[in-house]
C-alpha cells in the first residue's frame, strides 16, 4: 500500500511492506491461515478443528476468496496459490469476510482466511473451521501512524487502546 502525510492511523495486514521515514509503526499480532466451510462439507466430517491440514487437501475443493484493495485496483487473496497449490477448482471473490457464512453454507465451497476470522465466522451455527498445516504465508497486522499523529493526545488515547484491547485478546 501506499501511505501519504494525510494519514493519521491505519492497521495493515500484512505489514510486511516498508513504510516511510515519517511513519511510525507498531507490530501487534502473528496471524496465520484457517479454513472456513459449512459443517457438511466432506472436509468438516474428516477431522476436528484442533488437527491442521495439508493445504493440498484444499485444492480439489472450489474456493471463496476475499478481494482487497492495493492502490486503485483490487487483487485476490488466493492463499492456496501462495502455497504453490493452485485451486483446481472454480473461485468466487467476494469483498468481505462476513458475508463468508451464507455463501458456504449449503455448498461445498471453502474459504482460507485469517484464522482469527475463521474463527470467529465459525460461530454460524451451519459454519465450522480447521486450522492449515502450513505458516508460509503467516503474516503480521500493524498499526501505523504519521510523525504528524504522533504527539496528537486524542491519537495517542486511541494507539494505547488498540494496544491495550490487542493484548487482552491475543493473551485469551
Amino acid at each position: 500500500p501506499v501511505l501519504r502525510a494525510p494519514l493519521a492511523l491505519c492497521v495493515l495486514d500484512p505489514a510486511d511492506d516498508p513504510v516511510p521515514g515519517d511513519f511510525h509503526t507498531r507490530d501487534l499480532f502473528r496471524e496465520t491461515y484457517g479454513a472456513l466451510m459449512a459443517k457438511t462439507h466432506p472436509m468438516a466430517r474428516q477431522t476436528d478443528n484442533l488437527i491442521k491440514l495439508h493445504p493440498s487437501e484444499f485444492k480439489q475443493y472450489p474456493q471463496l476468496v476475499a478481494t482487497y484493495p492495493s492502490g486503485r485496483q483490487t487483487q485476490v487473496d488466493d492463499v492456496l496459490a501462495r502455497l504453490g497449490q493452485k485451486s483446481s477448482s472454480s473461485q468466487m471473490a467476494v469483498p468481505y469476510f462476513l458475508a463468508a457464512p451464507w455463501l458456504l453454507e449449503a455448498t461445498d465451497f471453502l474459504m482460507l482466511c485469517p484464522q482469527r476470522a475463521a474463527q470467529a465466522l465459525a460461530e454460524h451455527p451451519a459454519m465450522t473451521w480447521r486450522g492449515l498445516a502450513s505458516k508460509a504465508c503467516d503474516f503480521t497486522y500493524r498499526m501505523v501512524w504519521h510523525e504528524r499523529a504522533h504527539k496528537d493526545a486524542g491519537l495517542t488515547w486511541l494507539r494505547e487502546l488498540i494496544l491495550k484491547t490487542n493484548d487482552y485478546l491475543v493473551r485469551r
